[in-house]
């Protein structure tokens, strides 16, 4: 479905070419979920708000992959980046310091709730999240898709 954008729901993860929204813990390492362990240690790239920060959280998981930094003062080169990654069959995490990424997070800044009006290629997207919003999930990934 060329120009479609999907959600990843079931299968093997992480699955090549997607991009996954995962949420890190906000306090206690311990409660980082299962499936969110299994996508962050099979990443291609995890990025993230803050290399120095995120790499300790990982440190303390056992997480070794590579990191990239994403934040509003480089999303602007970094987005085409991670596109081309992503098109290439990398499986991309995007994580923020704490809590699911959201509007003010790594790749936020559109602002607004609610899927984008088109979405880039073939990008498929997974949010692994607790209770956010889907506008919020979706607020998100909106620079990506765009």
């Amino acid at each position: 479905m060329e120009g479609q954008r999907s959600i990843v729901m079931q299968g093997a993860e992480p699955a090549a070419g997607v991009l996954y929204l995962v949420g890190t813990p906000i306090g206690n390492t311990g409660d980082l979920s299962p499936r969110a362990k299994t996508v962050l240690a099979g990443a291609d790239r995890i990025a993230c708000e803050d290399t120095r920060r995120s790499g300790l959280l990982l440190h303390n998981l056992g997480i070794k992959n590579r990191l990239v930094s994403f934040h509003e003062h480089n999303q602007a080169t970094r987005i085409p980046e991670l596109l081309e990654a992503l098109e290439n069959g990398e499986a991309i995490a995007v994580i923020s310091d704490a809590g699911l990424p959201g509007i003010s997070d790594p790749g936020g800044g559109a602002g607004g709730g609610g899927p984008p009006a088109r979405a880039h290629g073939d990008l498929r997207a997974g949010p692994l999240c607790g209770d956010d919003s889907p506008g919020e999930q979706w607020a998100a990934l909106r620079p990506l898709l765009l």
